[in-house]
This record gives C-alpha cells, sequence and structure tokens, in this order.
C-alpha cells in the first residue's frame, strides 16, 4: 500500500492475532447455531464488546492507538481460542484432543499447499493485473479445497460429499439434456 501506510501496519499486526483463532471458530458457531445452541454465543459476543470498549479505554490512554488494537484483540482471542472451544466441547460432547485436531491441525496442514502456491504465484507473477489475481486467488481456493477434502473430512463426510456432487451433477445434466 506504500510507505504512507507504513505505520499502520502495527495496528494490522495486532488485529491479525485473533484472526489466527476466530477463524477456526466460524464453523464451532454455525454448528452450534444449527443445534440452537447459540444463545450463550450472543451473550459471549455481548460480554466480549463490552470488555471491548473499556479495554480500548483503558490502553489508548496508556499505550495511544496501538491499544484500542489490543482492546478489540484481548477479548477476541480469549473468546475464540478459550471459551467458545469450550463450550463447544462440552456441547458436542468432544474431547479437547478431538476438538484441536478438528478445529486445528488439519485446516492447518491443509494451508500449507495453499499458502506454497500462493508463494510460488507470487515469484513468477511478471506483472500483476486484476484478471491474473483472480486466477491466483481461484487456484489458490481450489488447492485449498482439494487439501481440506482429504485432510479435513471424515471418510463419511467425503462419501456424503460425494453423494452431494453426484445429485447436483445429474441434476443439471438432466436440466441440459432436456
Amino acid at each position: 500500500m506504500g510507505k504512507s501506510y507504513a505505520s499502520s501496519s502495527l495496528f494490522l499486526i495486532v488485529l491479525t492475532i485473533p484472526q489466527f483463532t476466530g477463524m477456526s471458530q466460524y464453523a464451532s458457531a454455525l454448528i452450534l447455531a444449527g443445534m440452537a445452541k447459540h444463545r450463550v454465543l450472543a451473550y459471549l459476543v455481548v460480554g466480549e464488546g463490552i470488555v471491548n470498549l473499556i479495554l480500548s479505554i483503558i490502553l489508548v490512554r496508556k499505550i495511544g492507538l496501538v491499544g484500542v488494537a489490543w482492546g478489540t484483540a484481548i477479548p477476541d482471542l480469549i473468546c475464540t481460542a478459550v471459551i467458545i472451544p469450550l463450550y463447544t466441547t462440552r456441547v458436542l460432547k468432544l474431547s479437547m484432543r478431538e476438538y484441536i485436531a478438528r478445529a486445528y491441525v488439519g485446516p492447518a496442514l491443509a494451508a500449507i499447499p495453499t499458502a506454497a502456491v500462493g508463494w510460488a504465484l507470487a515469484r513468477v507473477t511478471v506483472s500483476p493485473s486484476w484478471p491474473l489475481f483472480g486466477a491466483e486467488a481461484m487456484a489458490m481456493v481450489a488447492v485449498f479445497a482439494a487439501s481440506s477434502y482429504f485432510l479435513c473430512l471424515t471418510p463419511e463426510q467425503r462419501g456424503l460429499a460425494n453423494r452431494k456432487l453426484m445429485v447436483l451433477f445429474h441434476r443439471n445434466t438432466v436440466i441440459h439434456e432436456a
């Protein structure tokens, strides 16, 4: 983005920290909502917002604008790294070990080939453009989807996904033949 925005990088770094745990909890929130167990999540979001405001006010006085970033990051990190996993394991009756393996390890392993493709594409790109960016993004999505299929889904889930895709493709074939 240029040198004029370099000073903003610290804020971005701080705000990125809770995203490592937050992104993996998105599925947990969807599962809990689908089970009608989202009331606790609603209260958690309200509580997180209140703590965010209080911490931001305290920290902005002590360390400036980066304090506001920390005031946002800290409660988000506590919620997504501690409270949501504990609540989800209790509701789903999972061990923490199984939960960590399925919520973090599989997706992290699936991200490795995706990051490698992104790195390689960045090295060979001579003149960036929006169409090239779109093509690179689609390639990375395809690699992540394929990696996730094998590393994140159980055999039963892969079977279900295969059956759903077969129905979808069969339906499209029938429609196009008519």
